[in-house]
């Protein structure tokens, strides 16, 4: 876990979290001012790999998201969030679950303040 590095402004970070019935793994990038704009660019990848006592899990996604300050206290954002889960069975009374394998994206718009 940790910061990959800040230039100009930029944040890049790392983050895992190893265990025994989980591990998370976790990338994000910031871009505050997209080529000296007042354009903000967000990215961040992750994977999750649970392990349960009936099924094992994976996600594995991302998300995209722009901002525009409006003033130097209010910004508009919006993002997309996409991700694929797939679930696998390890006991016979769940064999159906390895099949349902999923994705999923959502759209968020915010309105932020900064106090």
């Amino acid at each position: 876990m940790g910061r990959l590095g800040e230039v100009a402004g930029s944040d890049c970070e790392l983050k895992q979290f190893p265990a025994v019935s989980c591990k998370c793994y976790m990338i994000n990038f910031t871009e505050p001012y997209l080529m000296d704009t007042p354009i903000s660019l967000n990215l961040s990848g992750f994977l999750y790999d649970r392990r349960y006592f009936d099924w094992d899990e994976q996600r594995l996604g991302g998300r995209i998201g722009l901002g525009y300050r409006l003033t130097p206290d209010l910004s508009v954002s919006t993002g997309m969030r996409l991700e694929r889960q797939h679930p696998e069975s390890s006991r016979p009374r769940r064999a159906g679950i390895g099949r349902s394998v999923g994705r999923q994206q959502s759209v968020q718009r915010s309105l932020c303040v900064d106090a």
